[in-house]
């Protein structure tokens, strides 16, 4: 009885001699250490001071006593983060709402309305007048740009796409009194003909259209008269041809 409690109690000493090898062996190390992070702050400025952002961790190295030491973290921080631009205070306004822009259109036709208004009768300008109006009354293309001009200088406005503009400018058209036509007068055809080119007949019948519409009993004086009428006529008359083709040349131009 007794050599069988001796077995018993061998056998359990050895199953506890086993544990305690497995869970030696199976009992894994620990070991601790600790580590200390730096926060080390950077203010980046260019050479006129001014500080700026957007900067990324690789730009940076960081060196204790010579050594390169590992940036674990970085962030930037205060104002150089970026911040969003802010919003307009202006109502934005709907798609369907929003027009397209107007587009701009080169002026590619000039029209110019010339008045001779050294010439022309009252009754007369009234109807051109009108007749211009009835013209522009749907207004104009947006490659159009209209001018008013008139012989005497007196009235005129530039090319321009302002229709309000212009139909103002055009009711201040009126006749210019006419100048020197002799007293009695001198049609222009018969003054250029005998000015340019030297009728003697013109000169003839004028001589007597002045010694009858004036009375005259001498026919030299009513010559001296009708040669000067003739002259000063045909003289204003050239000024007047020579102003309207200067006139039409800068519209031209």
């Amino acid at each position: 009885m007794r050599s069988w409690t001796f077995v018993m109690f061998a056998i359990a000493l050895a199953a506890l001699a086993q544990t305690g090898e497995v869970s030696t062996r199976e009992e894994t190390p620990t070991f601790q250490s600790s580590v200390s992070l730096v926060r080390v702050p950077v203010v980046v400025r260019d050479k006129q001071g001014h500080s700026f952002g957007n900067l990324q961790k690789q730009d940076f190295q960081l060196a204790d006593h010579g050594k390169l030491q590992y940036v674990s973290q970085f962030a930037l921080e205060g104002s150089a983060v970026a911040k969003p631009a802010a919003k307009s205070a202006q109502p934005e306004i709907p798609a369907e709402l929003a027009g397209e822009a107007p587009k701009l259109v080169a002026p590619t036709r000039f029209v110019a309305y010339v008045f001779d208004d050294l010439h022309i009768k009252m009754e007369e300008l009234v109807a051109t007048r009108a007749a211009a109006l009835k013209h522009l009354e749907h207004g104009i293309p947006p490659q159009e740009r209209i001018a008013l001009v008139t012989l005497s200088g007196r009235v005129s406005i530039p090319f321009t796409d302002d229709l309000a503009k212009f139909r103002e400018t055009l009711m201040k058209v009126t006749p210019v009194p006419p100048p020197f036509q002799g007293v009695p007068p001198a049609r222009l055809y018969m003054t250029d003909q005998y000015v340019m080119h030297g009728r003697d007949d013109v000169l003839q019948v004028q001589t007597a259209f002045t010694y009858t519409c004036l009375n005259l009993t001498n026919m030299d004086l009513a010559n001296t008269i009708a040669t000067a009428t003739l002259t000063q006529v045909g003289n204003e008359g050239l000024r007047e041809a020579t102003a309207a083709f200067d006139v039409l040349n800068s519209v031209v131009r």
